[in-house]
């Protein structure tokens, strides 16, 4: 099987999404939002929360969206062609194959990634036969959230943050921001990977202080991570080895949580090739998706969904060759239930940034 590469996962093509060169950056207030029609909502998912999103494609199948339902505590599997349900993975429990809470989803190579809040882990399972292989994580891990994911020379490199209590030993809490993301190596050597944990990061105080976490993106041709913070409505810059780089960008312009981030390619009028980051801005009533500049992190502009799209936790993008797509889409949450799906091209001609 082919999965979707690194490179077109993480730091997926988003077309002409940047606008020609020279057109300043948009201000908060003095452009609205465009509106972009989905291709297809999938059905909901009744008494359901659900939060993540990772896509695949094996050779010669359908691609697949996988969406982690929390209160459910189950992955759903739904054709990312048509939004169709095709499977649900798991029950709650505490065994492999089981979970509980699941929240960040990710896919690399030929493996899928669950974190598990409740269940303190990150569990792997083999693509495409779907079957829970090993976990890890759960002497490290507190209360695991996001996920981000970048190729190394032996493996790859994995980001988890973990939103755990502050506060004292005493009070059921940790100390201090010191471990808010845990770095782990997962190394190809053997017949199957192996995970170890390298370390755990992040800046007691200051401006580099993680608040409140959850999503994070790598961007491997930086070599940094996009932190997410709730509680300032900002994205905090690492670098991959745990450094605060003292840039944070957003702020004041994030109205609401800043949740489901990617970093995406993107390729000029005129030829030349840049990149943004993409995260959504949850409204209760309305979700923005605010594009930034990836280089300058000023703000490009952003868009909806119509109908409305609102309280989006994840994202994702990838290639979907297939009719109505033919190239690449745009996945987003929509009021914990269901999900949208857009086709890139809806998106670049109703933000008008193709001319």
């Amino acid at each position: 099987m082919n999965p979707v590469s690194p490179r077109l996962r993480i730091l997926a093509a988003f077309l002409t999404i940047l606008a020609p060169a020279g057109l300043p950056a948009a201000s908060d207030t003095a452009t609205s939002p465009a509106a972009v029609r989905h291709v297809w909502r999938s059905p909901e998912f009744p008494g359901t929360e659900i939060d993540s999103l990772a896509l695949w494609k094996g050779k010669g199948d359908e691609p697949l969206l996988y969406v982690t339902s929390k209160p459910n505590h189950t992955v759903e599997v739904l054709n990312a062609v048509t939004g169709d349900k095709v499977r649900t993975l798991g029950k709650k429990g505490n065994d492999l194959g089981e979970f509980k809470r699941p929240n960040g989803i990710s896919v690399i190579g030929e493996y899928l990634l669950v974190v598990e809040r409740d269940n303190h882990r990150v569990q792997v399972f083999s693509l495409p036969d779907e079957k829970p292989v090993f976990e890890f994580g759960s002497k490290e891990l507190v209360k695991p959230y996001g996920i981000a994911t970048v190729k190394t020379d032996d493996g790859w490199s994995i980001y988890i943050t973990d939103d755990y209590d502050l506060g004292t030993t005493e009070t059921a809490g940790k100390p201090d921001a010191t471990a808010r993301v845990k770095h782990f190596a997962w190394e190809t050597t053997g017949a199957r990977p192996e995970v170890r944990f390298v370390k755990a990061f992040g800046d007691k105080d200051g401006p580099g202080c993680l608040d409140v976490v959850e999503s994070i993106v790598a961007d491997e041709d930086k070599k940094l991570l996009y932190i997410c913070d709730e509680k300032d409505r900002s994205v905090l810059v690492y670098t991959l080895d745990g450094k605060f780089t003292g840039q944070s960008f957003g702020n004041g312009i994030i109205k609401n949580d800043p949740e489901g981030i990617v970093v995406a390619d993107v390729q000029r009028a005129d030829g030349s090739t840049s990149a943004v980051i993409v995260l959504s801005d949850q409204g209760a009533s309305a979700t923005l998706f605010r594009v930034f500049d990836r280089d300058t992190k000023q703000h490009l502009g952003a868009f909806t969904g119509e109908p409305v799209i609102a309280n989006t936790d994840g994202i994702a993008l990838g290639r979907v060759d297939d009719s109505p797509f033919e190239g690449w889409a745009f996945f987003a949450v929509h009021d914990d239930k269901c999900v949208d799906a857009f086709a890139l091209r809806d998106i670049v001609e109703q933000m008008g940034l193709n001319r």
